[in-house]
């Protein structure tokens, strides 16, 4: 009886072994979105959920619900590829990635993120659920390549944390291609400037070495990010291609773009109009499409 009962044992125990390791949790790490355009409305919850695959990508799930209830519908305009506008920024607000998540049945917005490089990073995403308007949240998470905790976490960088305020800059550098911004209202010496009180009209210009790339475009899909590098809030880059006139007097109160005629005299050249905003240093990402790829020249600008 005893030689049965150690047999069984025995067998368990290499059940056991042979099975794979149990986990102390699901292999997901969940964020709760804080609101992030400035709004104060609550009666929307938006949660993050990233689930490893392989050592680097990361699938990112965002849902939205209202009083307990998921939303599943949301304007869309039928030429853009989704109708949530999300893009993931490094902590530091230097490295902008676009993304373009698609929307399911159950109203999960799904996407494959890769980042550049491991640290703190922020996701800001933009929706308009039918019949309750425009809103942005923003979650807070930390990347480990080739590693993932499998907690369940919640927004732990507050607004109070203080951060480090970065210079003023009118150029920037991506992917051998030199941008910049000049303040068409600062003729004389320009600075990095954005209007409290008006409208500010820069010009943004594109070049490869010294000559202006063959196939600088704009892509009228996408839209350009601004960011208070204080308080995170966030304002979208609205991209139209009508005449500056005619854009402003349609949209009053936009953040917009108007791209410029591509002549001779304005070869990877575009027009930005920034709204009037609060005071305080701006990380804005300016979006083109140049030798057959996309880029994002990121800059920081005061606003006084």
């Amino acid at each position: 009886m005893r030689f049965w009962i150690g047999l069984v044992l025995a067998l368990v125990v290499v059940s056991l072994e042979a099975s794979p390791p149990a986990r102390a949790g699901a292999e997901v790490d969940r964020y709760v979105g804080v609101v992030a355009d400035g709004s104060t409305r609550s009666d929307i919850e938006a949660t993050l959920e990233i689930r490893p695959i392989g050592a680097h990508d990361r699938l990112l799930v965002i849902r939205e619900s209202r009083a307990g209830k998921p939303i599943v519908a949301y304007d869309n305009d039928p030429t853009l590829p989704s109708p949530m506008h999300l893009v993931a920024v490094s902590r530091d607000l230097a490295t902008f990635v676009p993304l373009r998540p698609q929307l399911d049945a159950s109203g999960d917005f799904t996407v494959i993120f890769n980042p550049p490089h491991a640290g703190p990073y922020l996701l800001y995403a933009v929706a308009t659920p039918q019949g309750l308007g425009e809103h942005a949240f923003r979650f807070e998470f930390p990347v480990k390549l080739g590693s993932f905790s499998g907690a369940v976490q919640t927004n732990a960088i507050r607004d109070e944390t203080p951060r480090h305020v970065r210079l003023a800059s009118l150029v920037a550098r991506v992917d051998g291609y030199l941008v910049t911004l000049a303040p068409a209202s600062e003729r004389i010496k320009a600075r990095a400037t954005l209007d409290t009180k008006a409208q500010t009209v820069i010009t943004a210009t594109v070049r490869h070495g010294d000559k202006p790339p063959t196939d600088f475009s704009m892509d009228l899909d996408n839209t350009d990010d601004l960011i208070d590098a204080t308080t995170l809030a966030y304002r979208r880059v609205h991209a139209f291609p009508a005449d500056l006139e005619h854009t402003m007097r349609a949209f009053p109160r936009r953040i917009a773009r108007a791209r410029l005629p591509q002549d001779a005299d304005h070869a990877a050249k575009a027009t930005l109009v920034v709204e009037p905003t609060i005071a305080g240093t701006y990380a804005l990402a300016f979006r083109f499409h140049a030798d057959g790829a996309d880029h994002v020249a990121t800059f920081f600008i005061d606003a006084r």
